[in-house]
């Protein structure tokens, strides 16, 4: 029974992210407030959203195809496709606002719009963007725009439900990393009173327990494994076995 009823919640589940019913869109009344129920319904019709999902990928293309010393033809064209893009993406905020008003819009109103602080956020971005002459702040701009990947994912339920699965998974795991943390700080402070004096490296490498951050971050790498054996090394020649 209880896997019959976890079926069909699933399934209501999916129904209200594929065509969502109005009444739980937001709160304006569709009798009175024509434009805006205009407005409702053609941000939330699936033309448009394929469109949308559409344009995203094709601007993740264009930012994934930019490359160090690309032809300045395709760094053009590329510039290009992100310009047009962002004016897609900020039309389509002008549209989202007014529908859903500032409290409906940032709060979720919108069922597929808990990610529209992202959406707004990359489009402040991107008209930053504009007015940025440094080719290194473009590039990093650009990059922030990956993160439409997750608008892409909220095209399809099923994937949808594992991402949110996923994001709740990290918030549980703050307590694993909390965790991880004091293990970090217990080893630091006896790598401390244990082997401030007898590991005291005569090469310059960057790894000691002279000091607590220096203990910290030798405590760390041993716990990670990257290059734990360097360390094994120069300990066995400075000191022995």
């Amino acid at each position: 029974l209880a896997s019959a009823e976890d079926k069909r919640q699933s399934r209501q589940t999916e129904d209200l992210l594929v065509e969502p019913p109005l009444s739980v869109l937001c709160s304006v009344d569709m009798s009175k407030d024509y434009w805006r129920s205009r407005l409702v319904r053609v941000v939330l019709s699936s033309k448009w959203y394929a469109f949308i999902i559409t344009t995203t990928v094709i601007n993740l293309l264009a930012v994934a195809s930019d490359h160090y010393r690309a032809p300045e033809v395709q760094q053009q064209v590329v510039t290009i496709i992100n310009l047009v893009c962002s004016t897609i993406f900020f039309i389509e905020v002008v549209f989202k606002l007014p529908a859903f008003g500032m409290r409906g819009y940032f709060r979720g109103k919108d069922p597929m719009g808990k990610g529209n602080r992202l959406d707004f956020a990359l489009v402040l971005v991107s008209l930053l963007e504009l007015f940025v002459a440094d080719s290194a702040a473009i590039t990093v701009f650009r990059s922030l725009r990956l993160s439409r990947l997750i608008q892409v994912a909220r095209a399809y339920p099923k994937l949808q439900k594992v991402v949110t699965a996923l994001s709740s998974a990290v918030r549980d795991s703050v307590y694993l990393i909390l965790l991880m943390v004091i293990f970090i700080f217990i080893y630091t402070v006896l790598g401390l009173q244990l082997f401030a004096q007898t590991i005291d490296f005569l090469v310059p490498v960057r790894f000691s327990f002279r000091t607590f951050w220096q203990s910290g971050y030798t405590v760390f790498v041993i716990m990670t494994g990257e290059t734990w054996t360097n360390m094994m090394e120069v300990s066995v020649k400075e000191i022995g076995w």
